[in-house]
């Protein structure tokens, strides 16, 4: 099985180079979901294996699960259509393709609502007294 999916990784790296004599510099630091999502299909398919790449060499797993791999990318590119605005290298993208949860993002507070202030760890905050 692990054999597999190294042979399964490399054709993967194999297909993506086999286009590099037309290759194009890319800056991923700054590129969005939106120019993501702009992308020709094909294009896409190769970006989002390049970024699976780049966090699973971030986390220096040697192996390559196939269907791990599929889900993560559909789920980036989902996020990307949900969320154009959201950075390609990013703790959202970043998470999916670890396998991970998504972060959520907090809701800000109401103008209405006065923010209490965090409590020191391990005491309830205490409820106002009446005055």
């Amino acid at each position: 099985m692990r054999r597999r999916a190294i042979v399964i990784g490399v054709g993967a790296v194999l297909a993506v180079l086999h286009g590099a004599g037309h290759a194009q510099e890319a800056d991923f630091a700054r590129a969005t979901c939106d120019q993501f999502n702009r992308l020709p299909a094909a294009d896409r398919s190769q970006v989002a294996l390049w970024l699976h790449g780049y966090y699973a060499g971030a986390a220096q797993r040697p192996s390559l699960d196939r269907s791990q791999l599929d889900e993560a990318v559909s789920n980036v590119k989902s996020l990307c259509e949900a969320e154009p605005q959201t950075p390609l290298l990013g703790q959202k993208t970043g998470a999916l393709l670890r396998g991970e949860r998504v972060p959520r993002e907090r809701a800000p507070a109401s103008s209405n609502e006065a923010a209490a202030p965090p409590s020191p760890a391990g005491t309830p905050p205490s409820k106002p007294t009446p005055q």
